[in-house]
């Protein structure tokens, strides 16, 4: 089990982890855990009325996660770099929540074994 202690959770607004159209979803959650980030987005608004945008084929919110890199005593001193290490799509904010943390826990553990 990771030490939740050490994760930073990035401020909700304006820290988008992912997705060049991040900022315009109404649901994201960025944290680092163990030289990680997990970036967790959804709820892209509908071009018309109606549901929300797939962000990924099949799934209206989607986790990645990426290595992280410090960039500096700002409020978010943490990039993401690189290619995406993990992908997992979901269809329902709470499962999307649910899932982000839980990847958290994996990332944080994978990051503390290196």
């Amino acid at each position: 089990m990771s030490d939740r202690g050490s994760w930073i959770w990035m401020p909700h607004v304006g820290h988008v982890g992912h997705l060049v159209v991040g900022y315009y979803c109404q649901f994201h959650l960025t944290t680092e855990v163990g030289g990680y980030i997990v970036s967790t987005v959804g709820e892209y608004p509908p071009k018309a009325e109606g549901n929300f945008e797939e962000i990924a084929p099949g799934c209206t919110y989607e986790t990645m996660v990426f290595r992280s890199v410090r960039d500096g005593p700002l409020c978010c001193p943490f990039l993401a770099f690189g290619h995406e290490h993990d992908i997992r799509g979901y269809n329902d904010a709470g499962f999307a929540a649910a899932g982000h943390v839980e990847t958290c826990e994996k990332w944080s553990v994978a990051g503390s074994s290196k």
